[in-house]
C-alpha cells in the first residue's frame, strides 16, 4: 500500500491533459488471500508478542462478518484499513481454482 501511495504522489494530478484536473482520486485497497485447504492450528489464546498480522488474518478468515478489515500502517496512516476476502478452492486436488470477476469485486 506505501509503494502505491508513493507512485501516486509521482504523478501530474493537475495536467488537463489527463482529464482528471480538480478531480479527487481516491484509492481503496482490497486484499485476496487464495487458498487449498485450512490447516492451521488455532492457538486458545494468541500471545500479543506472536505474529499479530497473521493473527489478525486468521481471526477474519474465523470470523468473517465480524469484520473483513485489516489494519496496517503505511505511510499515510498508522492505522490503515484493507478489506481482506478469502477464497477456498472447492477442489483440494488441484492448485488451479476458478473465481468470478463479480465476487472479487463485491
Amino acid at each position: 500500500m506505501s509503494k502505491i501511495y508513493c507512485l501516486l504522489t509521482l504523478n501530474n494530478h493537475h495536467n488537463p491533459l489527463k482529464g482528471y484536473e480538480n478531480q479527487n482520486i481516491t484509492v481503496i485497497f482490497r486484499g485476496l488471500v487464495f487458498y487449498n485447504r485450512d490447516h492451521i492450528v488455532r492457538p486458545v489464546q494468541i500471545q500479543p508478542d506472536e505474529n499479530e498480522r497473521g493473527a489478525k488474518l486468521l481471526k477474519i478468515l474465523d470470523e468473517p462478518k465480524v469484520s473483513r478489515k485489516l489494519t496496517v500502517t503505511t505511510v499515510l496512516e498508522t492505522e490503515d484499513k484493507i478489506e481482506i476476502k478469502f477464497f477456498k478452492n472447492r477442489n483440494e486436488d488441484t492448485d488451479e481454482m476458478e473465481v468470478s470477476i463479480q465476487d472479487l469485486i463485491t
